[in-house]
């Protein structure tokens, strides 16, 4: 059923679509293999350790990375910066210190932005940088004192 429309609404419409899903496939294999990456990285940890992973954020894309280190570490490791149990706003909360997450939004948001000195109560924390000139992830082992 073609409608009103134009002849040349078709031709535009079909080159336009087949562009835009071209790029939506391209971003989500980019990604795809960067949340791999990250998932065999924090595989080469011991369990139940803390992970740290700060990403920028770009605001050209429409998914960021925020919770890529989250779903790698399930069953493995605990995502330390997770700001959801710091916030109180969700079902999982932490009232005081522990060794799975941190419990103040300020330490979080500190984690998250990589502007974190690590106390002696929390070390270790296994900190993750993505170098993307090599397409893989940098493991610092940060103990109390240390700074990202």
């Amino acid at each position: 059923m073609r409608g009103n429309r134009p002849r040349w609404v078709l031709g535009i419409s079909i080159p336009l679509g087949i562009s835009y899903f071209s790029l939506v496939y391209r971003d989500t294999l980019r990604l795809d293999h960067f949340e791999d990456a990250l998932y065999q990285a924090v595989r080469t940890l011991p369990a139940g350790m803390r992970v740290v992973a700060p990403f920028e954020r770009d605001p050209a894309r429409a998914f960021g990375y925020g919770h890529i280190v989250d779903r790698a570490c399930i069953g493995h490791c605990y995502s330390y910066a997770n700001y959801e149990a710091a916030t109180g706003q969700f079902r999982v909360r932490a009232k005081g210190p522990n060794p799975i997450v941190t419990y103040d939004n300020e330490t979080s948001l500190a984690l998250q932005a990589a502007k974190h000195v690590v106390r002696n109560s929390e070390a270790p924390i296994y900190y993750f940088k993505w170098l993307p000139e090599q397409q893989r992830f940098e493991m610092r082992v940060l103990q109390g004192g240390d700074t990202f």
